[in-house]
């Protein structure tokens, strides 16, 4: 009942992004007062992520989710998304 019309949205949900490199998911919060946030991959081997929502990608390519919830509330939570390419086939795609 107390949860009604409260969320939490990340503000780049999905990223393209290099092996081995780093993102920080930024997440906005509606309708509510920022909460304690808890970040977890939800595959095994697809990198780390810190406390903080620090995601530094595996080695490999592929696509890999973050789950993101208030650690009061879990019920409460988004999902992010990390594209993951080898640095090669980035630059590929910018010419």
């Amino acid at each position: 009942q107390k949860l009604t019309g409260k969320s939490i949205a990340v503000i780049q949900p999905t990223v393209v992004m290099a092996t081995r490199s780093s993102h920080f998911f930024n997440v906005r919060f509606n309708n509510m007062d920022p909460c304690t946030l808890t970040y977890e991959l939800t595959e095994k081997d697809s990198g780390e992520i810190t406390s903080d929502g620090i995601y530094t990608a595996p080695g490999r390519e592929g696509v890999f989710e973050v789950r993101i919830s208030c650690a009061e509330y879990p019920l409460i939570s988004t999902y992010a998304y990390a594209v993951v390419k080898k640095r090669d086939a980035l630059q590929e795609g910018e010419t």
